[in-house]
């Protein structure tokens, strides 16, 4: 006897289905009130929270990564994704533009700083701080080179992780780099001419 091939089904447990559970278990989680809690229940409560957002974070850079890698935004015939994504979340361009951006360069170009982001080794603070520095000219190879020494930055208070990120010998070495031409520039300038 011949089995025949059935409709196709979905896997359970797509991207799109554990959304969507998301998604009910917020709404779920706004209607419900604080007011029986005490403080230290509130106190666990914002600890929590801060973590889910964090994770959230994390589990959503896949898709704005495959969005911008697939140029979806081409479907409604947008000029951009950040357009298009700003025109259907009345959020602003630039803020959306961000999303997308970091989703591709975690995904495409520092895939060891997302695994540390899903570890909860560095949060979305330590990322985009680290991203600004691989945006300059010239410096995301060296950030590529050096990810695990980045990373090991955050395992410090936050403004200790800052002051060893503007001490990275890369970064160090481009900032001076930068201001001496801005100083030279500035020295070449015509007496009395204005900017």
């Amino acid at each position: 006897m011949m089995r025949t091939a059935g409709p196709e089904t979905k896997p359970p447990n797509t991207h799109c289905e554990l959304l969507n559970q998301i998604r009910h278990s917020l709404t779920q989680l706004q209607t419900n009130s604080t007011q029986h809690c005490t403080r230290q229940e509130i106190r666990d409560q914002i600890l929590a929270a801060n973590k889910l957002q964090e994770s959230l974070d994390a589990a959503l850079i896949p898709i704005f990564a495959a969005g911008r890698k697939e140029r979806v935004f081409e479907l409604d015939r947008a000029r951009s994704d950040s357009t298009w994504l700003s025109t259907r979340t009345r959020r602003s361009r630039s803020s959306c533009a961000n999303q997308f951006s970091r989703a591709y360069t975690l995904i495409e170009d520092l895939p060891d700083l997302y695994t540390a982001l899903v570890d909860g080794r560095v949060n979305t603070n330590h990322v985009d701080a680290i991203l600004r520095v691989s945006r300059r000219p010239k410096l995301l190879p060296y950030v590529i080179r050096d990810i695990q020494i980045l990373i090991g930055f955050a395992a410090q208070h936050w403004d200790q992780f800052y002051v060893d990120l503007e001490g990275w010998a890369p970064f160090t070495s481009f900032t001076n780099r930068v201001s001496s031409l801005a100083l030279e520039n500035v020295a070449s300038w015509p007496a009395g001419k204005k900017l």
